[in-house]
């Protein structure tokens, strides 16, 4: 027989919204593909350039409320998908604060 290659899950899919001034929900939804091992947890975090200013774990169907943040200023919201074998790549959403 064939053993299946293992290896990590794709990226999942993020949402943003509910952005005011200093905050915005994420929401992440499973990979279409989980590496053929099962998907273990997910993270995202939140930066402003390079300086990440909030991380975390999340859950698919459990949004995420981020607070805290600066008004009128952009960030780039990533998330990734873990498994037994690795992270997944991370998706990306840029969103801009309120202002």
């Amino acid at each position: 027989p064939v053993t299946p290659t293992l290896m990590a899950p794709g990226a999942p899919g993020v949402a943003v919204s509910l952005v005011t001034k200093t905050g915005l929900t994420i929401a992440v939804t499973a990979p279409t593909d989980d590496g053929g091992s099962t998907i273990t947890g997910y993270a995202y975090t939140v930066s402003r350039g390079t300086t990440v200013v909030k991380s975390g774990s999340i859950e698919p169907g459990t949004p995420v409320a981020v607070t805290g943040l600066s008004a009128n200023v952009t960030y780039t919201v990533s998330v990734t998908a873990t498994n037994a074998i690795g992270t997944s790549d991370d998706t990306t959403k840029t969103v801009t604060t309120l202002k």
